[in-house]
């Protein structure tokens, strides 16, 4: 097999691991500096979707990150060129993952939202991605 159907085409990973780093920064941000502030003015089941979503928005990218790093660690000669393509290594907790429930939730901070909105769509790309190396249809 290719290097760019095995690995992915390495621009879009390395792009992808670009982008889901600073992500990741922002929410990391978000969590320390203003969660617990937008937190106070949630009623006490908003907070506790509000603690749901902010680890679910973690699993996200933490899944991704992990991920993307075992493509770079392939495509560098890290790891066995197949070592991606075996079913330990699919991308993690799509179950958990694929609900965006909390971005339409009304009752959550508008930032909040959005970083839930943005690790989603991240999640997704890269779930499209990891499909597509498995020589799954891509919906």
């Amino acid at each position: 097999m290719a290097d760019a159907i095995i690995f992915g085409p390495q621009r879009f990973i390395d792009r992808t691991f670009d982008d889901a780093l600073s992500l990741l920064e922002e929410v990391r941000s978000y969590i320390l500096y203003e969660e617990r502030s937008d937190r106070m003015d949630l009623p006490p089941a908003a907070r506790v979707r509000q603690s749901l979503e902010a680890t679910r928005m973690t699993a996200r990218l933490t899944n991704v990150m992990a991920w993307l790093l075992l493509q770079k660690a392939a495509a560098a000669g890290e790891i066995e060129e197949q070592e991606p393509l075996k079913p330990e290594n699919r991308l993690g907790g799509r179950e958990a993952c694929m609900d965006d429930a909390g971005v339409e939730d009304p009752d959550l901070p508008d930032r909040m939202r959005e970083l839930l909105d943005r690790s989603h769509r991240m999640y997704v790309r890269v779930a499209r991605l990891d499909d597509m190396m498995q020589g799954e249809k891509v919906a």
